[in-house]
């Protein structure tokens, strides 16, 4: 039967002695035995079909076969030797005596002092990121903000180190909830609220690229900062020192402005140029005429983290309390401490919560190790791909992957395994990352294809290939189903991309006919919109 575009129908029939009669399930076999040597019959030990159907597929095959002769021909790169195992430090000193009765010393191990000088050097273009933040105005409400945070492993946290010896350790905020006061440390001195992230320092100069309109024969404007630029003596009756912050391009100075606390964060906008000191001011300057926007404002803490978009200025200090200032309005929008949270999160305004974007340490631990690998992110593309950007900065991604994996059934982790690229694909979606949406999407259609999942494939096809019926008669589901794009992503050219999959998949054989279905589907929809 055939029906064409302007209704007509047209039907066909043919007899026997046309077509012929269709063979049996042993005569189709026997056929099989006798062209190729193998049956296509499948049993218990064998669900894959053994006979290539699709020319695509056997074709694709051969182009690997050579793939694989011309790189097994090709000159082995020879591996490095290991490297010569060193000695543990010996912690305590060993004296022995020699046949001639000498005494022989061999004296303890002394290590490094933490925290010197040439440790804690940076270069002069970058500020420590033990926090990172991306953000979004939708109308009126509140940016969007979402939070990395990372604790150094295996160090206590960071304290004032002109106050008194610190105190003993406070537990770990992630293993119990937060404190209901503010946890201080008394000494004779002052009272100095707890340190859990380590302040942010700065090199003493340090040059930072201006945004905005770029030429190729004039440089760009440079925010620059000169700690120490005149040496002084901090005490009583001397000359304090001095640091200096300038606008310059093409070495020629547009505004100075002088400070008399060490300058530890700096950021700048088209508009806006905003650092922090060590004496826990934040300052604000029009970029263009160097004048201040606000009087210098008090932090609660030293700077951890300074981040600057457009008109909202956001503030990470070293007791993990999280503040954001709207400079158009000139007013406060949040300030809330972030102990409890500890690893990456977005903020939802309306719901006032912190949601957490993809998944922790001990979650990935349990599933398939294959399908939580994060693609490569260089910093200029934190932009686009904010969640892969945000989940390399987490302890769950950061960590060694030499770890111990607990001892679970196969279907629990093919469960948790789901489970996990959803969340992923959650997250992607709230944030509106079309690059993270395909990246999971892609690694859910291989995990469906390794496991023969035929009927969750067909859902996730269905969906792409859209409904196949008048408009008229679709509901709300079919509509969003229908619709031709999804963040986006084109759903055509999502669908050809994951069919491919398949034949690179190892076990292409058995779902061969499901390729050769939405194939010829997503040929048929290429002709009828031409």
């Amino acid at each position: 039967m055939a029906v064409s575009k302007d209704g007509t129908l047209a039907f066909i029939s043919f007899s026997t002695d046309e077509i012929g009669c269709p063979l049996s399930e042993d005569e189709t076999n026997n056929l099989h035995m006798k062209l190729y040597g193998k049956s296509a019959q499948t049993n218990a030990s064998s669900v894959n079909p053994t006979i290539i159907e699709n020319p695509e597929l056997l074709r694709l095959r051969e182009e690997e076969k050579t793939r694989a002769k011309t790189a097994a021909s090709s000159e082995q790169i020879p591996r490095p030797a290991p490297p010569t195992p060193q000695r543990a430090p010996i912690n305590k000193q060993i004296e022995t005596r020699t046949a001639d009765g000498k005494r022989r010393i061999t004296p303890m191990f002394i290590p490094p002092i933490e925290g010197s000088e040439s440790s804690e050097k940076q270069s002069e273009s970058q500020v420590p990121t033990s926090a990172c933040i991306g953000m979004k105005r939708k109308h009126e409400e509140m940016p969007q903000a979402c939070l990395a945070v990372k604790r150094k492993r295996g160090r206590p946290p960071l304290y004032d180190r002109s106050a008194a010896p610190p105190p003993p350790r406070p537990p770990s905020p992630l293993a119990a909830p937060p404190p209901t006061s503010t946890q201080v440390v008394k000494t004779t001195q002052h009272v100095e609220v707890v340190s859990v992230l380590p302040e942010a320092s700065l090199s003493k100069s340090a040059r930072i690229q201006i945004p905005g309109e770029t030429s190729v024969d004039i440089p760009p404007p440079l925010l620059v900062v000169e700690n120490d630029y005149r040496a002084g003596s901090s005490h009583s009756g001397g000359t304090p020192s001095l640091h200096r912050v300038s606008k310059m391009q093409v070495n020629v100075v547009s505004w100075v402005t002088f400070l008399t606390s060490r300058v530890t964060t700096a950021a700048a906008t088209v508009t806006t140029a905003a650092f922090t000191c060590h004496d826990k001011s934040l300052h604000i300057l029009d970029i263009k005429t160097g004048e201040m926007i606000l009087p210098p404002l008090k932090l609660q803490g030293r700077s951890s983290q300074l981040f600057v978009h457009e008109n909202t200025i956001i503030v990470l200090t070293t007791d993990a309390t999280l503040t954001i200032w709207d400079l158009e309005n000139k007013k406060r929008i949040l300030s809330e401490s972030i102990r409890h949270l500890g690893e990456a999160f977005t903020r939802c305004p309306k719901l006032e919560t912190w949601l957490l974007l993809g998944e922790c340490a001990s979650v990935r631990r349990v599933v398939q190790p294959e399908y939580t690998m994060l693609p490569p992110c260089h910093p200029a593309d934190a932009t686009a791909k904010p969640l892969t950007s945000l989940l390399h900065q987490t302890a769950a991604y950061s960590g060694s992957s030499r770890v111990s994996r607990p001892v679970i059934s196969d279907d629990a982790r093919l469960s948790l395994t789901e489970v996990f690229i959803n969340r992923m694909l959650t997250s992607a979606q709230y944030l509106k990352s079309s690059h993270d949406y395909k990246y999971w999407m892609k690694r859910k259609i291989q995990f469906f294809i390794k496991e023969g999942l035929e009927k969750k494939l067909r859902v996730i096809f269905d969906d792409l290939l859209g409904p196949n019926v008048s408009s008229s008669t679709l509901d709300q589901a079919e509509c969003r189903s229908n619709l031709p794009k999804i963040l986006d992503c084109d759903k055509k050219s999502l669908l050809e991309e994951f069919l491919r999959e398949i034949l690179l998949a190892k076990n292409s054989l058995q779902l061969q006919r499901l390729y050769a279905e939405y194939k010829e589907q997503l040929d048929a929809n290429a002709v009828d919109m031409i």
